[in-house]
């Protein structure tokens, strides 16, 4: 299925200039990745490279930018006290380097709170839900993906 931008959308992906954009999805709260299919296509190869990583460190940790790791090592430090503070208003917590920045009920308005209140740049904060991990946030984890099972073919739909 395709989904064409709406001229709001399209404004969006200009400003950001093939940088990802964060879709949230208001009834689940889950973030999704907006990327061009160009973007995609160069990561595809990682991403199936996944199931090939059982519980060994990511091919992708040395491409997480320095100041995101760092942040991630925070969180994964303080994971046991965070579990202890989780409430409806503690369902997701907010890194800058070593420091936590605050807590919120959506990613999205961490997001919001870091980036465009306080300024602080997207390669330098980590955003995760308050939950029990097995693996540090920089640890490859194995999943089934969609793209193992051959292509689909999807029928183009004109505006």
């Amino acid at each position: 299925m395709d989904f064409y931008l709406t001229d709001e959308q399209h404004r969006l992906v200009e400003t950001e200039a093939g940088r990802p954009i964060h879709v949230i999805d208001p009834a689940t709260d889950r973030t999704y990745v907006f990327i061009a299919q160009e973007q995609f296509e160069r990561l595809r190869p990682l991403l199936s490279a996944g199931s090939q990583a059982s519980h060994s460190p990511s091919k992708l940790a040395g491409a997480i930018p320095h100041g995101i790791r760092r942040s991630q090592e925070a969180y994964w430090r303080d994971l046991p006290e965070l579990l202890s503070l989780k409430s409806p208003e503690y369902r997701w917590v907010a890194y800058r380097g070593d420091d936590r920045v605050g807590f919120g009920r959506t990613s999205a308005e961490l997001y919001a709170q870091c980036v465009h209140q306080r300024g602080f740049k997207k390669d330098e904060i980590y955003i995760d839900r308050v939950e029990p991990r097995v693996l540090p946030p920089w640890e490859a984890e194995e999943i089934d993906s969609p793209f193992d099972h051959g292509e689909v073919s999807v029928p183009r739909h004109s505006s």
